[in-house]
């Protein structure tokens, strides 16, 4: 009968051995038994100044973008510790640059919704660096437009008057596929193939087929996850600056939500992402510039920009960005590539009067588009040429850049 009783309590005495040293979720268990002399829970009977922490157990994350100096969008993961308990990753950017390497380790905290039993832990995870650098515009007054006298001239490039701007800043390149995908969680775009001769990274190709409307919603998400106070807000949609808040898009000209869209307005003193105006565009492009472009007033295809020309066997494609030089405020892909939406509606001609800091008309049927495309005849790059569209289409040579106040 001893034997047996001794038997028993060795067998017990191992199981909880074996339990608390090899399983750490029992074994944090029998820990917080210890130190809360056998009671669990927050009532008057427990010494919670006695409890010993544990570390929650983590399924980091992986594969994770960043946006170049700036916080990781914050994301919630569940964390399984005895039962269900969630937290939420966040991710500071250091104190020092990021280099040049697009991947890098930096520390990722967890911090567990319930603190009081779980220590807040942090860890070096590869991060995917986007880069998405802002020239600074000087403010400044400029000719736009071009003058009568000029053999390229169009009527709707004239008259040509004066316009005086604040300072402002805007995108080195224009929007890519990878930053596109990482705000909007989709990438719309038909080119995916390098040009010949570029090496296979398409995540850095302008995005393209990007409706007018799109550009709205990718301005304000990004804003809020760069920290920014949105400039985009609708008023039928009580002023909401969230895209969730505006329903879908508009598709085409008899869509019943298109002049709701259309009557979209810039918040007063918000500090977020925007579309440029066309005068912000057109003055980027020049540069300090008075010439057809920035490179002077003869095309150079090594130089001004991607074009065919006359010779569609040449550069019928996208190209990353970038690849170019850039002009002399540090802009790239101004002149060809692909043509960039505009905040503007088009109108056939300009005022002629003096203007500052214009928007453009109150209303329109077709929205500005500036910089031409690599099917272009090289006379369509021109700084000054203005085309328009429909907002609503989506189409392969539509790309766009952003700027900030």
């Amino acid at each position: 009968m001893k034997e047996r009783i001794f038997i028993c309590l060795l067998i017990t005495a191992l199981f909880i051995c074996f339990m608390s040293c090899e399983n750490p979720i029992i074994k944090t268990w029998w820990e917080e038994q210890e130190n809360t002399n056998g009671k669990i829970g927050t009532g008057s009977g427990v010494d919670n100044s006695k409890i010993v922490k544990a570390d929650p157990i983590v399924d980091w994350p992986v594969g994770l973008k960043g946006i170049f100096g700036q916080k990781l969008q914050t994301v919630t993961m569940p964390c399984t510790h005895m039962d269900t308990t969630s937290g939420t990753f966040t991710w500071t950017k250091p104190n020092t640059l990021l280099g040049n390497s697009r991947k890098q380790s930096h520390n990722l905290t967890f911090t567990p919704d319930d603190t009081s039993h779980y220590n807040i832990v942090t860890k070096n995870v590869d991060i995917t660096v986007i880069a998405l650098n802002m020239a600074r515009i000087p403010g400044g007054t400029f000719l736009m437009g071009t003058p009568p006298n000029d053999p390229w001239y169009l009527p709707e490039e004239g008259p040509q008057h004066q316009v005086t701007l604040d300072g402002f800043y805007m995108s080195e390149y224009m929007v890519t596929q990878e930053l596109y995908e990482v705000v909007m969680n989709n990438n719309p775009s038909e080119h995916t193939s390098p040009a010949k001769g570029e090496n296979k990274t398409p995540e850095q190709f302008p995005v393209d087929s990007v409706r007018w409307y799109d550009t709205l919603i990718f301005c304000n998400k990004l804003s809020v996850m760069m920290g920014l106070t949105p400039a985009y807000r609708i008023p039928a949609f009580n002023n909401s600056t969230d895209p969730l808040d505006w329903g879908k898009a508009p598709v085409n000209s008899t869509d019943p939500n298109l002049p709701l869209w259309n009557a979209v307005e810039i918040v007063p003193g918000s500090n977020g992402y925007r579309l440029p105006t066309e005068a912000q565009w057109e003055y980027a492009c020049r540069a300090g510039t008075t010439t057809a472009y920035y490179t002077g007033n003869v095309f150079d295809y090594n130089t001004t920009g991607w074009c065919s020309g006359t010779n569609l066997g040449t550069d019928i494609t996208v190209h990353k960005v970038g690849m170019l030089p850039a002009n002399p405020w540090g802009l790239y892909d101004m002149h060809g590539n692909l043509l960039e939406w505009c905040w503007d509606w088009y109108s056939d001609s300009y005022s002629g009067a003096s203007q500052i800091n214009p928007t453009g008309p109150s209303s329109g049927t077709n929205r500005v588009i500036r910089g031409g495309w690599y099917l272009s005849l090289h006379d369509e790059l021109r700084s000054a040429c203005r085309k328009e569209f429909d907002a609503c289409l989506r189409r392969w040579f539509n790309g766009f850049r952003i700027v900030l106040p």
